[in-house]
């Protein structure tokens, strides 16, 4: 449930509509829609079945949307925000159960996992946009690789990884959060950076570990037993590879990049930010 607005901070325009934004008890950023948005796009595997449900309610489609929709899992929502940064989304995913509906296995107790609907209760989602809606913020985290081939820079929604290069070769490398080591020589298929959104992703696989606030810091497959962290989401994180190779990844992009002995990554939380429709 989202908390109540305390504070109205200012007003914002996205695709010519305007939202309030303010801040709820617990410290929510929350943007809400003062109308209907009908310039929308639709991304995922059967969008254009999607696309005709939503012509008969009176949408149109753009390049340039005030609403997107993501009809899929986690990989089309990634890519939604890729493609279209920062425009409200409606998260509609195949899973086996809904947090909505209650369909299937028990829902995750996480609140952001909330916003998701299954194609069994679209209509509910739709209906919802027929008044007025809430916007969830989540802060995303920028990744960027110092590297003897120069600097590389990417924006994470779920997370930023050193991984290895090859299988047949491990990561090695020192973990620092605001000038602390907090991972000494490391030995691993990585190191994982993870926003709250992607608390319950790759991270969540890999640690075992959820979060409701910060930012997660885990490695991947250690040698020796190490407790995953997190950190306050201002905080800086370092990564340094101090033998062998890795490997700069981001989200899903497609684009990595090498990163060789003496190489960094330093993630940061980004300005830019994803925003869901809750309703």
């Amino acid at each position: 449930m989202i908390a109540p607005y305390r504070i109205v901070l200012n007003a914002k325009v996205y695709g010519g509509k305007t939202l309030k934004k303010g801040v709820g008890a617990n410290g929510e950023k929350l943007v809400k829609f003062l109308n209907k948005p009908r310039k929308v796009a639709v991304v995922g595997k059967h969008a254009q079945s999607f696309k005709r449900l939503l012509a008969g309610r009176g949408y149109s489609f753009t390049e340039k949307p005030e609403l997107v929709f993501c009809f899929g899992g986690d990989g089309t929502i990634l890519f939604s925000e890729t493609r279209f940064p920062g425009v409200p989304k409606v998260a509609i995913k195949h899973s086996d159960y809904c947090t909505r509906c209650n369909v299937g296995s028990p829902p995750q107790p996480l609140s952001h996992a909330k916003m998701f609907y299954c194609a069994e209760c679209v209509d509910k989602a739709l209906d919802a946009l027929d008044g007025r809606v809430k916007i969830k913020e989540h802060f995303k985290l920028d990744g960027t690789a110092y590297t003897s081939r120069g600097v590389f820079r990417d924006t994470a929604l779920n997370e930023v990884q050193v991984h290895n290069n090859s299988p047949l070769h491990a990561v090695r490398g020192d973990v620092f959060v605001d000038g602390e080591r907090v991972f000494r020589d490391f030995v691993s298929d990585g190191a994982i950076v993870a926003t709250l959104f992607g608390s319950t992703g790759y991270f969540y696989s890999v640690s075992r570990e959820t979060f409701e606030e910060g930012i997660g810091v885990a490695l991947n497959n250690s040698t020796r037993p190490e407790e995953p962290l997190v950190v306050d989401e201002d905080s800086t994180i370092k990564i340094v590879l101090t033998r062998r190779h890795g490997r700069f990844v981001v989200d899903n992009h497609a684009k990595t990049v090498q990163l060789d002995t003496g190489d960094k990554v330093i993630v940061k939380k980004s300005k830019q930010v994803a925003r869901f429709v809750e309703f």
